[in-house]
């Protein structure tokens, strides 16, 4: 998707102290960025895709 650029939210975001939350880019495409969570807790939750497990999904959401 392309043209899609935009900063509605901007001066909210910058209050609450993370400016650029709801910045929107021109072309929608994955953005390599740093974690925010420290490594430890990444770690930890690096495994646990309980989301990809058919019997957690009852309502039947598409998962992608």
């Amino acid at each position: 998707m392309q043209g899609t650029q935009g900063d509605r939210q901007g001066a909210h975001d910058a209050r609450v102290g993370m400016p650029g939350l709801h910045t929107v880019r021109p072309k929608v495409e994955p953005v390599e960025r740093t974690s925010v969570l420290p490594r430890e807790i990444f770690s930890r939750f690096a495994n646990e895709s309980f989301w990809m497990d058919p019997k957690n999904n009852i309502s039947q959401v598409p998962v992608v």
